[in-house]
């Protein structure tokens, strides 16, 4: 029986680094079929989706000079589908949602799209949109084969860059460390680093933990732990206190002070309010989050 877990949508640095060519451009919708739960990844009927593609600006490789018509699948009917522009919780600020969960007929789309293994598709945010410019800058860095220490050097000086920036840099440089902890820990703490950043970094971390000794746990843990307390932004904070709680008894293990400095932190952090978009909504993430790392509870 073929198994109906949906597959961990791969890294944009594996992506990036994978495609014979990246290129903005518009897509059109031109068949929109129903298909039955035995044709699809997911755990229910969804829909194929065939989009035609016109380049537009060639980000690396060579554009093809024709249109370009891709497939693919999503599990929402055409009236649920998502508006590129709409507002939604927790934002897609690592850009993680498919075009083909947003393509609607008769309404063309600029878009991203990466001729890789499958093929990944993105749906531009407008002509301010940085999304093009952070995969300019992740496939020269892998062209250029820049160690940490060069794109740590790129990040500090360019200022704020995209999330997808910081992971896709953060994930490069860990084939290369010796040091994961303080490799987490620079980036952490690079000017301008945004939430979402933080939280595609802890992400990557979650399966690199389990390999660490007890001695990097709690160097790891004590890092986290000392960002953290500094940190304002509810998206990070929610990465933190996930991390904190996915792997509370190999800190517990390693380094007892440090659990208990975590659940003191966690309660105070359950406390905060935030302001800006979504401010009551982040202040009920973050509150969730932190009493799972106080009261021992999964997230």
């Amino acid at each position: 029986m073929r198994s109906r877990r949906t597959p961990a949508p791969p890294s944009w640095l594996s992506v990036v680094e994978r495609a014979s060519a990246g290129f903005t451009g518009t897509a059109r919708l031109a068949a929109d079929e129903p298909v039955p739960a035995t044709e699809t990844p997911f755990r229910g009927p969804g829909y194929a989706l065939t989009a035609e593609i016109e380049a537009d600006q060639t980000l690396f490789g060579s554009s093809p000079d024709h249109v370009v018509v891709l497939h693919g699948q999503t599990s929402r009917a055409p009236e649920q589908r998502l508006d590129p522009l709409g507002d939604r919780f927790p934002p897609d600020s690592l850009r993680g949602v498919p075009y083909w969960d947003q393509a609607r007929a008769d309404d063309p789309s600029p878009v991203l799209c990466l001729l890789s293994d499958p093929p990944v598709v993105r749906s531009l945010l407008g002509p301010d949109d940085d999304l093009p410019q952070a995969v300019r800058t992740i496939r020269d860095w892998t062209e250029s084969e820049n160690g940490e220490a060069e794109i740590e050097k790129r990040l500090s000086e360019a200022g704020k860059q995209p999330a997808v920036c910081y992971v896709a840099g953060f994930e490069l440089s860990t084939r290369t460390t010796s040091d994961l902890p303080g490799l987490v820990e620079r980036f952490l703490l690079l000017p301008g680093r945004p939430g979402a950043a933080a939280r595609g970094i802890l992400q990557l971390l979650h399966p690199m933990t389990g390999q660490l000794s007890d001695e990097a746990i709690d160097d790891l843990a004590r890092k986290l732990l000392h960002i953290m307390v500094d940190e304002r932004d509810p998206e990070a904070l929610v990465a933190y206190l996930s991390w904190f709680d996915a792997h509370r008894e190999r800190i517990a293990k390693a380094s007892p002070g440090v659990a208990a400095d975590v659940r003191s932190e966690a309660e105070r952090i359950a406390a905060r309010s935030f302001s800006g978009p979504d401010a009551d909504a982040w202040s009920h993430e973050v509150a969730r989050f932190a009493h799972a790392v106080t009261d021992g509870g999964g997230s």
